[in-house]
């Protein structure tokens, strides 16, 4: 060390400092630093568990309404839901709520609906026998309310061609606007469906059997069995995980658009048209829907 230059000397001193600090933290081991990716650090005592806050959307079931919807293309029984962002603390609900939405889900088709909890005149606890009298009950002006579009609705059972054409562009544009959101919301997380989670279990699995396999042909390619399980089991994973989304395309999507535009007869071209709309307006659906997707439902 007589021939150590003044900065390798600074440089083991504070490794030797580093090392004391790493070493007394590990002896107390009653105070932990976590830290997540998206939240801010915290300290939290005696828990290895991570500590983080933030804010998140909670959803609040009020009751039952009735409202037009535009998939079913009459009015519906809709499920109320008071949706609010609220600051939480190791995921509990804590503080002040910052934004109120109100939500309506058609309980025939599954589609959400925004709305305003003013819209109505009460809320149902309960779902009424049929749809007319819940609409009688919480919708009482729905006839001058959805009188239009009611009439409208009447034109295209009597004679669709008698529709004029914005109108009838109108009428092939609603289904998509209504489901966009929710594809927008389903594709802003991971898609998990039932597909990926047989390919996770199978990741579990895949390892152990693929080494246990190659140990049985040769003791000497055991870890090269594990290695190769391990790899099919992550490309199982990844490849069901890049498809659901198009599942849900196919499954959820796709079926209510094809009822919902059955009564309208309408064409290839139209639907390039409304999907190339959606596109240049940057929604989600416009880019993962296809024309084939509503083909072959109708086939």
């Amino acid at each position: 060390m007589q021939n150590a230059t003044p900065a390798a000397l600074a440089c083991a001193a504070a490794a030797d400092r580093l090392l004391q600090l790493v070493a007394i933290t590990a002896a107390r081991g009653d105070r932990r630093i976590t830290h997540t990716s998206r939240e801010p650090a915290a300290y939290e005592e005696g828990t290895a568990m991570p500590l983080v806050w933030g804010r998140k959307w909670t959803t609040r079931k009020l009751g039952f309404v009735a409202d037009f919807c535009e998939i079913c293309r009459r009015p519906q029984p809709f499920a109320l839901e008071r949706r609010s962002l609220v600051g939480h603390v190791g995921r509990l609900p804590i503080g002040a709520t910052h934004v109120v939405r109100h939500q309506g889900r058609c309980t025939r088709c599954s589609t959400e609906m925004a709305t305003e909890h003013l819209r109505y005149a009460q809320v149902a606890r309960h779902k009424a026998a049929s749809t007319h009298e819940l609409l009688a009950a919480t919708l009482p002006d729905h006839e001058q309310v959805l009188q239009q579009r009611l009439a409208v609705e009447r034109v295209v059972r009597d004679d669709v061609d008698a529709l004029s054409p914005a109108a009838r562009r109108d009428l092939l544009a609603r289904p998509f606007v209504a489901l966009s959101p929710m594809v927008d919301q389903r594709f802003s997380t991971l898609p998990v469906d039932a597909w990926v989670g047989a390919a996770m279990l199978a990741f579990l699995a895949l390892p152990a059997l693929a080494r246990a396999a190659c140990r049985w042909v040769s003791p000497d390619s055991a870890q090269l069995g594990l290695l190769c399980g391990l790899a099919l089991g992550l490309a199982l994973v990844a490849w069901t995980a890049v498809g659901a989304r198009r599942r849900w395309i196919r499954r959820f999507v796709a079926p209510r658009l094809t009822g919902s535009l059955g009564p309208l007869c309408v064409s290839s071209a139209e639907i390039e048209v409304v999907l190339g709309e959606l596109r240049l307006q940057r929604h989600k659906l416009g880019s993962v829907l296809r024309v084939s997707d509503l083909q072959r439902r109708r086939a």
